[in-house]
């Protein structure tokens, strides 16, 4: 039989079954997968009829003539047709395709056959997908909406139809923007714009329309996101009702605010700091105290700590650490920066918020500016230390003054000539004891000369981090000298190591005091004792009638005496100001008020234990700081190493002593001294050296001009010329005033002659400026 079509070939290899037909129903050609579906005809089918191969096949001669029927559409409307059919639990979709000829006229048809199983399989599961997709929408406590990128409703659950009170179809029909109450329907436009230009998450409150009633309306909560469907964009919102809790927290802010105004009238800043989060929650006081005029986003406790002056910011970390550490309450004051650049006082007070563990908490307190107080209380400062300036003798006023200043040149020549001799004689020279006991003594008389220096001196109280039992042991000295030889004078140091944050000189104000007043307390022979203990007041100890009222850590200082005691009439009034018991010209009255005033600058406590005749206790209780920060003193020769050079040093001294001890070491170790008595000769020296000099060594305190001048006017001359300077007054005398020099480069007198040279060694050392 011939082919008809001789472009089949093209098809035999076609996966699916396909075979070509004329329009009477006989086969024309097909393929093995067609033929293998009509296994009883044989291989070849060619010229059989379709239909009656069917009727034949499936035993169905019904069958056979709807196929015939369906056929005879294509040859009606000359356009394809499809039918599906299942057998054998395998679905198979039917194409019949109208063939034509050059003429335009149908003359064949094709018949292809696909096996779409897998797709029915899956149009099935994509049915229960969306029963499965609509019950959780259903089962949602919420209302699901799905919107498309126009913002028309695409998919709706049962609990938004409820809300709304709309059915299904009324929602698809409606605009879901109306469903919003008016005062938010514009935010949540905005926000469905944003997230389908961004493709960002957004979450938004907005009052929803119950039954489209606006007087109705309750709050959600909606969540939305973006998401794809068949290439096509869809925002999908989830809102929850939230209308219970928004109340609740309108009810809670309307208590808040009536507390932050009770705060704001009593200028009391509240806060809360969460150190897991590192977040805070404040009243708009809080942030006025600290210069801000509107709540400041990024505030933090870090920035708290900024906004503390550098003298008390370490005093502030270390009380936070220590309540911290034993879960306990806190309260401090402190002096700030505030935003305007204002240097304000505030008081803090709070406590640490713990869970079960204790290992989650939260710190919350007040915050209060107290610099009116704080200034009442400096002017009243100003006042006592006016007062306590006027009971010191003009005497040690000069003394601390030039008197001062030349002893002390005094004793740099004493210690060089000692130091001089020393390593000039033999080792084993009976001599040796002798000029040890003259550097001992002079060392000793230098000691005192400072601590005059420092009880004398009149400067700003610079509060220091201090072993208490050295600071009293450096104060000994210049205690036995006042009390007298009469009087026994026992040490009992046992602070253990503790430290107390306040100015030096103040200690040395508070035992010079209360050892004077023991001291006029003993008529004949007696005993002076001074103890130290470290103690710690609990919280139920710091009751009325304890000289503590705050619980904490403290150094306990007592003051003992076997003197006639104090009247118990007396004592009430023993720290008012120009209050004595001593008979007149005997005293001013402002020995133990200036010692009370200086605790309470310090936060420290004072009582006294006494009985007439038997003497009196002072007890001074001072806070703790910590074990953190030491401070060290020595008195001892320097053990910097001491190099040789053949460097050109100008050194400058009006004392011609001490000129000559330090011109005579210098050269000894091979340096090259140009040494001049004035400053004047030391400009004519310096002009005149055509090489370089590498040291200016000079006094400061001479008659035609001072060192600095001095340094200042050669330098010019030669710049970068390095100056180490000397003086008989303490440094703080030239550094506070103008900062013209580094601490670095500076020797007080007296200094041993070691000291000295390492001194010139380490500045020989250091490079230019």
């Amino acid at each position: 039989m011939s082919v008809e079509n001789p472009e089949f070939g093209l098809l035999r290899e076609f996966p699916e079954p396909v075979c070509l037909m004329n329009l009477e129903g006989a086969i024309l050609d097909a393929n093995e997968a067609f033929v293998s579906r009509l296994p009883e005809t044989g291989a070849d089918i060619r010229g059989c009829n379709i239909y009656e191969l069917l009727a034949s096949t499936l035993q169905s001669p019904e069958i056979a003539t709807k196929r015939r029927a369906m056929v005879q559409q294509v040859l009606l409307t000359g356009r394809h047709i499809s039918f599906d059919n299942e057998k054998d639990g395998i679905h198979w979709r039917y194409l019949v395709h109208p063939v034509r000829s050059a003429e335009g006229q149908i003359t064949r048809l094709l018949v292809i056959v696909h096996d779409i199983t897998k797709t029915k399989a899956e149009e099935l599961q994509s049915r229960k997908d969306n029963l499965v997709f609509k019950a959780l929408m259903d089962a949602t406590p919420g209302s699901v909406i799905i919107l498309d990128a126009a913002g028309r409703i695409s998919g709706i659950n049962r609990y938004a139809m409820e809300v709304f009170g709309k059915s299904e179809s009324e929602l698809y029909a409606c605009d879901p923007f109306e469903i919003v109450h008016p005062e938010d329907r514009h935010v949540v436009r905005e926000k469905f714009r944003a997230i389908l230009e961004r493709d960002i998450e957004e979450t938004v409150e907005a009052k929803i329309c119950v039954h489209g009633n606006p007087e109705q309306a309750r709050w959600f909560i909606i969540h939305a996101r973006k998401t794809e469907i068949d290439g096509e964009p869809f925002v999908v919102t989830v809102g929850l009702d939230i209308d219970e809790r928004k109340q609740m927290e309108q009810a809670l802010k309307r208590s808040r605010d009536r507390l932050d105004f009770t705060l704001e009238k009593s200028h009391l800043g509240w806060w809360e700091f969460n150190p897991v989060t590192n977040s805070t929650r404040r009243t708009l006081e809080h942030d006025r105290i600290f210069g801000y005029d509107a709540f400041l986003p990024e505030w933090s406790f870090s920035l708290f700590v900024d906004h503390i002056i550098d003298d008390d910011r370490a005093m502030v970390k270390n009380l936070c650490h220590q309540a911290m550490e034993k879960q306990e309450d806190f309260a401090f004051e402190c002096r700030i920066r505030r935003n305007d650049g204002q240097i304000r006082w505030i008081w803090v007070a709070g406590g640490f918020q713990f869970d079960a563990r204790a290992n989650h908490y939260l710190m919350s307190g007040l915050v209060r500016d107290i610099s009116k107080r704080k200034q009442q209380e400096e002017r009243q400062e100003e006042l006592q230390l006016e007062l306590q300036q006027a009971q010191k003798m003009e005497a040690i006023g000069q003394l601390a003054g030039g008197i001062a200043h030349d002893f002390n040149n005094a004793l740099t020549a004493i210690l060089g000539n000692a130091e001089l001799l020393a390593k000039k004689v033999p080792p084993a020279s009976r001599f040796i004891e002798h000029i040890d006991d003259i550097r001992k003594s002079a060392l000793r008389s230098a000691s005192m000369t400072r601590q005059l220096l420092a009880f004398a001196r009149k400067e700003i109280v610079t509060p220091k981090v201090c072993p208490i039992d050295q600071e009293i042991e450096h104060l000994l000295p210049m205690i036995e000298s006042l009390i007298g030889s009469h009087i026994r004078f026992l040490w009992r140091p046992a602070s253990g190591g503790r430290c107390v944050h306040m100015d030096p000189s103040q200690i040395d104000q508070i035992l010079i005091n209360l050892c004077v007043n023991a001291r006029d307390a003993i008529t004949d022979n007696g005993t002076i004792t001074i103890e130290t203990a470290p103690i710690i007041i609990k919280g139920g100890e710091s009751t009325p009638g304890h000289p503590c009222r705050i619980p904490g850590e403290y150094v306990r200082i007592a003051v003992c005496d076997t003197g006639c005691g104090i009247d118990t009439r007396a004592l009430p009034h023993i720290y008012e100001p120009f209050y004595t018991t001593k008979e007149p010209g005997k005293g001013t009255g402002l020995g133990l008020s200036t010692v009370y005033g200086i605790l309470k600058q310090n936060k420290g406590w004072i009582d006294c234990v006494t009985e007439p005749g038997e003497g009196a206790t002072f007890i001074v209780h001072l806070p703790a700081f910590g074990d953190d920060g030491a401070v060290i003193r020595s008195d001892e020769p320097d053990k910097t190493i001491i190099s040789t050079s053949s460097a050109t040093i100008l050194l400058v001294e009006n004392s011609p002593d001490i000129l000559s001890i330090l011109q005579g070491v210098l050269e000894e170790k091979g340096f090259s001294v140009l040494a001049a008595q004035s400053a004047g000769t030391a400009v004519r020296v310096a002009s005149q050296h055509p090489a370089a000099i590498d040291l200016l060594v000079t006094d400061i305190m001479m008659p035609e001009m001072n060192g600095i001048d001095l340094s200042e006017k050669l330098e010019a001359a030669r710049p970068g010329l390095k100056t180490l300077f000397m003086s008989g007054y303490a440094q703080e005398t030239f550094y506070q005033p103008k900062n013209l020099y580094k601490k670095a480069n500076f020797i007080q007198k007296p200094f041993n002659i070691n000291s000295f040279l390492g001194m010139v060694s380490k500045m020989l050392a250091s490079p230019r400026s």
